[in-house]
């Protein structure tokens, strides 16, 4: 498994681009951890080519009173947490994840992560 900083997400998303979608991750179990890898705001931002790829994690944008349709109709769809890590090549978090949800991740999971 790769762990990869934000700097490096560009390289990644353009390597993956042709094979995988990137789960995006918006919950933590850390008290007080408000910060999400992608503001909903934002996704108008992206091409829609980038945008289609991006799969969000259930109830990502409810924070932001968006609702789980609201963020798949701009997006690639929405999945649990477990399907995402579990399924994807490739997942976007804001920190460095537990070992204990890292066990989730497929054989060749690449871990995308926020500084």
């Amino acid at each position: 498994m790769s762990y990869l900083f934000a700097s490096q997400v560009a390289a990644t998303t353009r390597k993956y681009r042709e094979q995988t979608n990137l789960g995006v991750i918006g919950t933590s179990k850390k008290v007080d951890e408000h910060r999400v890898p992608i503001h909903p705001e934002h996704l108008r931002r992206l091409p829609e080519s980038v945008r289609r790829r991006l799969i969000f994690e259930e109830g990502y944008g409810k924070r932001f009173e968006l609702t789980d349709a609201e963020i798949a109709e701009q997006s690639g769809g929405i999945a649990t947490r477990h399907e995402l890590l579990a399924e994807l090549g490739a997942v976007i978090l804001t920190k460095s994840p537990l070992f204990r949800r890292v066990q989730y991740c497929g054989e060749a999971a690449a871990l995308l992560e926020e500084i």
